[in-house]
């Protein structure tokens, strides 16, 4: 495989075959959370009450995002979006949706929300790809202009 920066469709593979997509993973994690809640009240007949909250979160439709967009970085060679909670996810580069298997966008009623990826994204992955993996890492507002000057200075080389 040719090497990339890696986002969720070439980070993850799905167990039954299935194309996995934010929203199949994000779909599934709340499945096995709540799944693995009910089993737990089964042999232990009580919990704290903000962790029965997980079993009455529905996720919101993702045919409708709601307003407020998530900036995409890159961390160690991973595209990556973060919540406000403080949770990163990996982003889905076909389906630009994110949902936070932390917190479920509680801030946004567990709506699901869009992720904005950089207009030159393909450039910015050729740029991080010369560099080794520990250093594969570009937030929003750092120009190509700044990656070539580390690159050419080898500071991408070193862990900064």
């Amino acid at each position: 495989m040719k090497e990339s920066i890696l986002s969720l469709r070439t980070a993850m593979t799905s167990t039954n075959g299935a194309e996995l997509t934010a929203v199949s993973f994000a779909t599934a994690v709340l499945q096995y959370k709540q799944q693995g809640l009910i089993t737990s009240l089964q042999a232990m007949p009580f919990t704290m009450n903000s962790t029965l909250q997980l079993l009455i979160i529905r996720l919101g439709d993702c045919s409708t995002p709601v307003d407020a967009p998530v900036p995409a970085y890159v961390n160690h060679g991973r595209w990556l979006a973060r919540c406000e909670c403080g949770n990163s996810e990996l982003v889905d580069l076909k389906e630009l949706l994110f949902m936070c298997c932390g917190c479920w966008n509680a801030r946004q009623d567990h709506a699901w929300r869009p992720v904005l990826l950089p207009v030159n994204r393909k450039a910015l992955e050729k740029m991080l790809l010369l560099r080794p993996m520990e250093n594969r890492n570009w937030k929003p507002g750092t120009t190509m202009k700044h990656l070539r000057e580390e690159n050419a200075e080898g500071l991408a080389g070193r862990i900064v």
